[in-house]
Formats: C-alpha cells, structure tokens, sequence
C-alpha cells in the first residue's frame, strides 16, 4: 500500500558526518576533563537530542557545554558530511513517485537545513524537523504531532518513519508509524517493521510496492 508519508531520520540513515559529531562532543568532554568517548560508544549513547543527553553529562553547566559542542561541530560538520550509500537514489524516486517525505531528527535544527542543503537535497522534503522546535524531541511522539499538522496528516494516516536506531523503531511506534529499520535488528524484537540491510535494499522493496521507475 502507498503511503501517505515517509519521514526519515537523518545521521547514519540518509547522511554521514558523525565524526564531526565525535570531534565535538569530545572537545566538550575535554572542557570539562570528562573522558573522551570512542566513535561505537559515541553513536551508541549519542541518540539523544543535546537538550535531553546533556544535563545527564554536564549536570547545571549543560547550557554552557552545549555552546561548546555547538560552536566546535559548527566548524567541520560539512567537511565530514557523505550522503549514505543509496540515499539520494531512494529519495529521488520517492520524489517521482509523488510521496511526500520529510525529516524528523534529533540534530539542531539549523545545522539540519544547512546540512540537507549542502548536499543539494532541499527538494526531496516537503519538511524538515530538528531538534528543537516541537516541545519534545525523539523519542517523544511531539515530533511526530509536529509533522502531522504541518502536513495535515490525519491519525489513520499511513506513515513510515525510516531510521537506524531502535530508538527510531521506539519513536516510530509510539507515533503510530510502521517502523522501518535500517541495519541489523532482530526479527523477533521488531515483528512489526520493515528490517532492511541497507538503502539500496529498501529500495529493492519499495520498488516492488510502490516506487516508479526514476528518470
């Protein structure tokens, strides 16, 4: 079945710079003489929007590290952005198919549009949506709400929420969203979604259900 819309996350679902989100966050921790984190580490607690994570390891000084951590992955984050492999390929057709597709992620907002219009892909979304901006941030379903009535999407609307995360899988749930997951998750802990390898993957089954043929 078509769906009405597909929103996607965005760092390491459609776009790679999280080493500028390592070189930053660590620059942080050295601020305030924290250990350094490891990029599997890093990309394992890091899911959380700064607002959500960073009281956690700053306690009261959060507002100030945050600074830090902003001003430092405002320098590199478009030296180290690489779009994923297949991502433009899957958005495109999606364009041609006439499905709407947006954004939901938990990276600030203002380095999301000016990450997505680095890469050239300001036309592939009808929306964009980073942290910030709703009262919430993933994996509270505000997020969603936000796109809904941006939208105008109706509850019984069909929406998938594409991401890399059980986190995303958690969001995407909770927002009455078919999960689809992207990388190795178990069937059992995810009997309800769409578990794919990779992009190009996922396009493979999309093309099957509903995507057309990209010019």
């Amino acid at each position: 079945m078509k769906p009405d819309a597909i929103f996607f996350d965005w760092d390491q679902t459609l776009a790679d710079n999280w080493g500028a989100v390592l070189e930053a966050l660590n620059h942080a921790f050295r601020t305030y003489g924290l250990p350094e984190m490891d990029m599997p580490t890093s990309y394992q607690q890091a899911y959380y929007s700064v607002r959500d994570s960073f009281p956690k390891w700053f306690g009261d000084d959060w507002q100030t590290a945050k600074k830090i951590f902003h001003e430092q992955f405002a320098v590199h984050h478009l030296n180290f952005l690489q779009p994923m492999a297949g991502a433009e390929d899957i958005l495109s057709r999606l364009k041609s198919a006439g499905i709407r597709t947006g954004l939901i992620s938990n990276k600030q907002h203002h380095f999301l549009t000016k990450e997505v219009s680095h890469l050239g892909w300001d036309d592939y979304f009808v929306a964009l949506l980073g942290a910030g901006v709703a009262a919430h941030d993933k994996p509270h379903t505000a997020m969603m709400d936000w796109m809904r009535e941006k939208l105008l999407l109706p509850q019984q609307a069909r929406i998938y929420y594409v991401g890399d995360r059980a986190g995303d899988g958690v969001f995407a749930r909770a927002s009455g969203a078919v999960p689809v997951m992207v990388g190795a998750f178990d069937a059992a802990e995810w009997p309800d979604a769409l578990r794919v390898p990779d992009l190009p993957a996922l396009t493979q089954v999309w093309q099957h259900q509903f995507l057309k043929e990209a010019p």
